[in-house]
């Protein structure tokens, strides 16, 4: 993922590490391992605060603060020890991150909550609500403090951060969500399901209360990314097994 400004750019590895370059002048900055010993497992996540700190996660639940700035520098939120090796992926992996207005993270973990982190003083709330693994985190364009998670429970969950509560809670038949995010004046919804199924929920002027399903449909091969094309109409393209696919849901009912 490239920082704010696109100076430099961070790649997680599958052996728990994270490789920073210098985009300008093409060279490796550093090398940060997220996860080790026993533990070891790949990197699930990063997010960038600003130009030089970021976020990591591992699949273990490992978390980390890194300031690229200073060679060495590393702070550690979380780490699982090793006796819990063999139950740590299932248990303790952090899927997604998310840097909040207020300057704390957000992260989708697999034991159903949201977790908030203060880089001082650790995590300091949960949200709870899903009652499966957690696996993103999307904030509404128009507003940051909206942000919805998904969850292999077949939800999608709408919440208001500043009063950490539950808004509504989208249902998918019993379909695992992999992914969801918003078009960009924050009116759509899209999430894309394990089965390759995509729904599409509209809001009524913006009412997040009054959502509903506009729009369902299946792709024969669908990658687990997507990206929202929403200039005047919904159009949803996607890695798949021949290449790139779109396909129009403005023109779909459920």
């Amino acid at each position: 993922k490239w920082n704010r400004n696109g100076t430099h750019i961070a790649a997680g590895t599958s052996k728990g590490k994270v490789v920073v370059w210098n985009a300008g002048s093409q060279s490796c900055v550093g090398t940060w391992v997220v996860s080790s010993g026993q533990n070891t497992s790949a990197i699930k996540d990063l997010a960038w605060k600003d130009d030089f700190l970021f976020a990591a996660c591992s699949q273990n639940g490992s978390l980390v603060l890194v300031d690229a700035s200073v060679e060495g520098s590393k702070r550690i939120l979380c780490d699982v020890p090793d006796n819990c090796a063999e139950e740590a992926d299932t248990r303790y992996g952090t899927n997604a991150l998310y840097w909040l207005q207020d300057g704390r993270l957000l992260t989708a973990t697999n034991d159903s909550t949201l977790d908030i982190w203060d880089q001082e003083l650790g995590r300091v709330a949960s949200l709870e609500g899903h009652a499966r693994e957690v696996m993103f985190i999307s904030a509404r364009p128009s507003d940051s403090n909206i942000l919805a998670s998904g969850s292999k429970d077949g939800t999608i969950r709408i919440w208001d951060y500043k009063k950490q509560k539950c808004l509504v809670s989208l249902h998918t038949e019993d379909s695992k969500i992999t992914l969801a995010k918003w078009s960009s004046d924050g009116r759509y919804i899209v999430g894309s399901t394990e089965d390759c199924n995509m729904f599409i929920w509209e809001t009524s002027q913006g009412d997040l209360s009054s959502c509903r399903l506009k729009a369902q449909a299946h792709m024969q091969s669908f990658s687990s990314n997507f990206d929202v094309i929403d200039k005047g109409k919904i159009v949803i393209a996607f890695l798949s097994a021949p290449g790139l696919g779109t396909v129009d849901l403005t023109s779909i009912t459920k």
